[in-house]
């Protein structure tokens, strides 16, 4: 009987705690072709008005830790390098591999296609979370991401804000 409550216990803590944001990061790749593949520097010539729209397209679909597909569902460095993969642009596939990838820009500069790097919730010095941006008006931005029950649109507000680490732009 005690064998069988641990059990339970542990599918718990693996169904509640592993969402993004917090300090387990999915470090496999099982739907995404070419994914040991260097990613190391922004692509050129990409419309970020279709990258924008292809990730609309995945707006409700379910959150899953680990997850690189619709059909399944996305976490949200899956739903990132799933996107840009569509492009032929190879993106990291968790969130720390972000650190050094791409280039920093300021949020003055950000446009339709940026990803905007979080920290996670308990430890505000580690990268946790990405989304894409996906409207720019004045002050204002919008991000695609998948949090933690589905693929939504957000606003940069608030807690967004302060766990903001960086904005990495990928497409020039």
């Amino acid at each position: 009987m005690k064998r069988l409550s641990w059990i339970w216990i542990a599918a718990l803590w693996l169904i509640v705690g592993t969402a993004c944001g917090t300090r387990k990061h999915a470090e496999r790749n099982r739907n995404i072709p070419d994914r040991n593949a260097e990613a190391t520097q922004p692509a050129r010539n990409k419309d970020r008005a279709a990258i924008v729209n292809y990730a609309e397209n995945f707006l409700g679909v379910r959150y899953v830790y680990g997850g690189t597909d619709p059909k399944r569902g996305f976490d949200c460095s899956g739903l990132v390098q799933y996107v840009y993969h569509h492009f032929g642009i190879m993106v990291p596939r968790t969130t720390k591999q972000y650190a050094g990838f791409g280039k920093r820009i300021s949020i003055k500069q950000v446009k339709p296609a940026d990803l905007l790097l979080f920290s996670l919730y308990d430890d505000y010095k580690t990268i946790g979370h990405i989304g894409i941006v996906s409207k720019v008006s004045g002050d204002r931005i919008w991000f695609i991401h998948a949090a933690s029950k589905k693929v939504m649109i957000s606003e940069l507000e608030g807690v967004h804000v302060r766990r903001l680490k960086f904005i990495t732009r990928v497409i020039e």
